[in-house]
């Protein structure tokens, strides 16, 4: 019964640690929002409405023109992007889990001072 218990208060403990590492706060919240955001836009297929929630610095390195090209080969490579869920954040730079139709990948998203997006990445997912 005592190792029962143990065992109980262990996975209890896990539990809570893990949940503490992802817990949500004024950042993750505003970089999850800009996540969902991104999410809707890549599965309309509305490039434009995406490369507005991009900063200054972001746009100086990848026009609108790349912007639509590579939004439209995630979408015809990966199909549906159906769910993300946040795996760290290092720095100010998120890490995220994004699950498409086809494949995962991981996401890297920050935001500028304005709020604005300032690291866009998709990588294949690494576990």
């Amino acid at each position: 019964m005592k190792r029962i218990l143990a065992t109980a208060a262990l996975l209890i403990g896990a539990y809570a640690a893990n949940a503490q590492t992802k817990a949500t706060t004024p950042e993750t919240a505003k970089l999850d929002s800009l996540m969902k955001l991104s999410q809707r836009y890549v599965n309309a297929q509305q490039p434009d409405s995406l490369y507005a929630l991009m900063g200054n610095d972001f746009k100086k390195q990848i026009s609108l023109e790349q912007a639509k090209q590579i939004t439209t080969q995630i979408h015809d490579q990966l199909g549906s992007w159906n769910s993300h869920e946040l795996k760290s954040v290092t720095d100010g730079v998120a890490k995220y889990r994004a699950i498409f139709a086809n494949a995962p990948l991981d996401v890297y998203i920050s935001r500028d001072a304005e709020g604005k997006i300032y690291t866009f990445l998709f990588q294949p997912a690494k576990d």
